[in-house]
């Protein structure tokens, strides 16, 4: 039975490296609001409001090119490996990128919503979520507008947690990447997690992010309805 739930509940998904090619939308549709911080699609008229601080390189290790798009996506971006390490951890190949917020947020476009993917757990955009039980998903069900169906990939070697968020917005299915780095020395620039957040002691840390995360994508969706 689905249990439901007000706050946001942490589970685990391993998954294999799908395609290390990258394939990223035309950039030439985006727009960007700063104030308050929007992203804008002319082509397919949704919009992405995100938290600004998420453009402040206080917030982002002190590097200036963090609105990144087809036409920047190169490795004078410090988080350039990250991010190409990050998607090829997403199991989601019909997948192109539309753009990506310092090395915190990626949304993609998606040729479907992936119903094989199980969610871990589904919320609305008043909050309420509901545990999906792994004997209890039906693949025929589809992904509504207004409702979002959020995985956490958890991996421990990398110390990264990925929560992907699937939304339908103006008729179209998108992933809301939420990336989760603690300090690791492959990467050169400051990240905002200076301690394992794969550890499971820390979890109630976790957790309080991931209901950052999920306000994020509540707006997202009240936005676009």
């Amino acid at each position: 039975m689905k249990k439901k739930i007000e706050v946001i509940a942490l589970a685990l998904f391993s998954t294999g490296c799908a395609s290390s090619h990258l394939e990223f939308t035309d950039s030439s549709n985006l727009t960007i609001n700063k104030h308050p911080l929007q992203i804008s699609d002319e082509n397919t008229m949704a919009e992405f409001p995100m938290n600004e601080d998420y453009l402040s390189p206080n917030y982002t290790g002190g590097y200036d090119l963090n609105f990144i798009t087809k036409a920047n996506f190169n490795k004078q971006y410090a988080a350039y490996h990250l991010i190409k390490d990050c998607i090829n951890d997403i199991p989601l190949k019909g997948k192109q990128i539309n753009f990506i917020l310092a090395d915190k947020v990626i949304v993609c476009s998606l040729d479907k919503e992936y119903r094989n993917w199980k969610p871990n757990y589904t919320f609305d955009s008043k909050g309420v979520a509901c545990i999906e039980i792994e004997d209890e998903w039906k693949t025929d069900q589809t992904l509504q507008p207004g409702k979002c169906w959020r995985n956490l990939i958890i991996l421990g070697t990398k110390k990264r947690i990925l929560c992907v968020d699937r939304v339908k917005l103006k008729g179209r299915y998108y992933a809301i990447v939420y990336v989760m780095q603690a300090e690791k020395k492959e990467y050169s620039f400051a990240t905002l997690y200076h301690w394992n957040i794969t550890q499971p002691e820390l979890l109630p840390n976790t957790a309080s992010s991931l209901a950052v995360f999920a306000d994020i994508t509540k707006k997202i969706i009240i936005v676009n309805q």
